[in-house]
């Protein structure tokens, strides 16, 4: 078996790595690493073990490349990466906070097809058997990768998570994630369709359950706003990260206060983050609302996972287009949100939609989800969250909790005129019943997740944790 191992850098990922591919036959293994995780490589008695720099393959660049001797790219393969190439040329925006500039079309392309023919080259050359990674495909190589794999009929998996209850599970195909939670479901619907019959949970579900169905505290998980986004003039947001360059690199800030360009787009930044301050709109939780949540950005909840409606314009836009006159659209920015992937224009075409306001950044999610009608998010967790509020959502996306009763997926002007329906009209809404049953098919389809949070009287270490989520990585592979 030959395999490539992506983003395996982390705490207790030797351990999972080395148990997962304990009884296996490895020829070749090409590991892609953080700089400074050589303590994670694992030993997992590869003939071959090739271990590439994660920073350096996130910039294009190939130390260990021989182009002249590369396998070339021709047109077939060129088209019928397309779809791979236009993720691409979005998820590469997410480098510009690095390299500190935009990245123009010609850089982009440039950098795609010179990915392109390397992975190609690579899963050719090393007849590679297994694709592996820690998560989503989303920084940027990797997608590259995952399509090409895909496309050669090579087996690709990544692991997801449930961090707010210490699950994880492994997904072969992105847009089906937990798809093995289906028949799970179907069964337990009929094992438990006598309303009477009681829902027994694990201790760390149970736990969840009461912590979200019974409290409008807010969650451990939830994230507040950044403390330099708070302070309003430019200079005191943006002094203390300055100084933290000039500690830690002092070229680049060198480089970077000497351009231009470079002030020009930070004060757009700035402008762009007083824009939406400036057109909040107060709270009425006694009139009819959609709630849409925006994702932060960039990040794999919307790139790749929301597909199209990563541009989240077009979600506010569809989903407007069939409400009645007399519904509003609650957007609220992501507390976390900063400069970047956003501007006045982005804020303005939000605005420019009648039934659209904008809600103060730090207005309670939890208060919100419950008094709307509906959420409406790509794969934001305040879609999970209102299950456990009885509160139906709209998800453009994909995510492990598509599948809950009272989650409706949307791609289609049709899908959201058959939800819109169902929510309005037919008064549909998720239950807490049904929730538990959604829970208790998690439980059935995920394993603990060495990297969570503990209970109180939790007895398995993570390590121990890690080895057992190599065993069952395992048995999936």
């Amino acid at each position: 078996m030959n395999i490539i191992l992506k983003a395996f850098d982390g705490p207790y990922c030797k351990i999972m790595m080395e148990r997962a591919f304990r009884d296996k036959d490895i020829g070749t293994c090409i590991s892609t690493m953080w700089p400074g995780s050589e303590a994670e490589r694992p030993n997992i008695g590869a003939e071959e073990h090739i271990f590439l720099d994660a920073e350096q393959l996130k910039l294009c660049i190939f130390p260990d490349a021989d182009w002249d001797n590369m396998l070339p790219v021709d047109e077939e393969l060129v088209e019928q990466m397309r779809e791979c190439e236009a993720v691409f040329m979005t998820m590469i925006t997410r480098m510009e906070e690095v390299v500190g500039q935009e990245i123009t079309y010609v850089e982009r392309k440039q950098q795609y097809l010179k990915q392109l023919r390397y992975w190609n080259h690579v899963l050719e050359t090393k007849k590679i058997d297994l694709f592996l990674s820690n998560h989503v495909p989303h920084q940027i190589y990797d997608l590259v990768i995952y399509d090409l794999c895909k496309l050669k009929g090579i087996p690709t998996f990544f692991v997801d998570r449930c961090f707010c209850i210490d699950a994880f599970y492994l997904v072969k195909d992105w847009e089906k994630p937990g798809e093995e939670m289906i028949p799970i479901l179907e069964e337990l619907q009929k094992e438990y369709a006598d309303e009477n019959k009681e829902i027994p949970l694990q201790p760390k579900f149970e736990v969840f359950y009461k912590a979200n169905a019974m409290t409008l505290e807010k969650p451990w998980y939830a994230e507040t706003r950044s403390k330099h986004l708070l302070k309003k003039s430019f200079i005191s947001r943006w002094s203390a990260s300055a100084l933290g360059m000039v500690r830690k690199k002092p070229a680049q800030f060198l480089s970077r206060i000497i351009s231009p360009t470079f002030w020009q787009r930070k004060l757009h930044e700035h402008q762009t983050i007083r824009f939406y301050d400036k057109h909040i709109s107060p709270v009425n939780l006694e009139e009819s609302f959609i709630y849409v949540p925006l994702h932060m950005q960039p990040e794999a909840t919307t790139c790749p996972l929301a597909g199209a409606f990563v541009e989240q314009e077009l979600m506010v836009q569809l989903l407007a287009a069939y409400l009645p006159p007399n519904m509003k659209i609650y957007i609220k920015e992501h507390p976390s949100q900063g400069e970047t992937m956003r501007s006045k224009e982005f804020y303005q075409s939000l605005l420019d939609i009648p039934a659209v306001r904008f809600v103060p950044r730090n207005t309670d999610t939890l208060e919100l989800t419950e008094k709307s009608v509906a959420v409406a998010t790509g794969t934001g967790t305040a879609a999970f969250e209102g299950l456990f509020r009885e509160t139906p959502s709209l998800m453009f996306g994909h995510r492990f909790f598509q599948y809950a009763d009272g989650i409706y997926m949307v791609h289609t002007a049709e899908d959201v005129q058959s939800a819109l329906k169902k929510i309005l009209e037919e008064n549909e809404k998720p239950t807490l019943r049904k929730t538990r049953l959604f829970l208790k098919a998690m439980e059935q389809c995920t394993r603990p997740y060495a990297g969570g949070v503990r209970l109180p009287d939790e007895k398995e270490t993570k390590e121990q944790k890690a080895e057992r989520m190599g065993e069952w990585i395992a048995q999936a592979l």
